[in-house]
């Protein structure tokens, strides 16, 4: 008598894996935002600085502007570049996001002129923070890496005239903000152009991963999507 085998009884296939979905939501790219809300913050600052305008009577009025222009379009772009599975941008603007953040309160809670070496010593610290960030954006971005190693400068410089007031501290300061300045619109507009053309209009300096982001196929793009964190089981 022949007996016919039930599903049960048959052993598992190799192939028996689940069938897992993952989608993809495109969004925009973080960093013009960023780097725009950058480059107006380091303007101001080392209008500051150079004394283009009154620092007495503009100091307070400065911190305030540095908490309500670069920290909100910081943040946003931050919170973005994690959603669009960029670790170099979340990082990077977030980081200057929460220094603007600290260097903004000082200023104005503080008193005209006033000085803190705390919050030098702090600014030192996210210099050297924003040097992860920077290293890791140069093998895909070198433009953006450029901009964030030229920030992270800005702010050691920062910290160095909050801990000593010495005036060629201050006037060092105030010289890389004007070129981060500079670099940051360009930054900001190459990466708009890029994303409104579909095509590298201005140099961005891609390369490798990078260069795949934007010349490479949607398998190139996708492959090892698997591994990534809010993909994989463990971060």
């Amino acid at each position: 008598m022949s007996m016919e085998s039930t599903p049960s009884d048959r052993p598992p296939r190799q192939d028996d894996t689940p069938n897992v979905q993952v989608v993809l939501r495109p969004l925009a790219t973080p960093l013009s935002l960023g780097f725009l809300g950058l480059a107006a913050a380091a303007l101001a600052d080392s209008g500051l600085l150079l004394h283009w305008f009154d620092p007495v009577h503009n100091w307070t009025m400065v911190g305030l502007a540095l908490l309500v222009f670069p920290v909100p379009l910081q943040t946003i772009g931050a919170v973005i570049g994690f959603l669009d599975r960029d670790a170099v941008a979340a990082t990077g603007l977030g980081l200057l996001a929460a220094s603007w953040l600290a260097l903004g309160a000082s200023m104005f809670i503080g008193s005209p002129g006033q000085l803190s070496p705390g919050m030098g010593l702090l600014l030192i610290g996210a210099a050297v923070a924003l040097m992860v960030p920077t290293i890791s954006a140069w093998t895909s971005k070198a433009v953006a890496s450029a901009v964030m190693g030229l920030a992270g400068l800005r702010f050691g410089l920062t910290g160095a005239y909050e801990m000593t007031g010495a005036v060629d501290w201050r006037l060092a300061d105030a010289a890389a903000g004007l070129l981060l300045f500079g670099l940051a619109v360009y930054a900001a507009l190459a990466f708009e152009l890029e994303s409104t053309n579909r095509a590298t209009v201005l140099p961005t300096g891609r390369r490798g991963r990078g260069s795949v982001a934007i010349g490479g196929s949607f398998r190139e793009e996708v492959a090892g999507l698997h591994h990534e964190p809010g993909v994989r089981q463990q971060l």
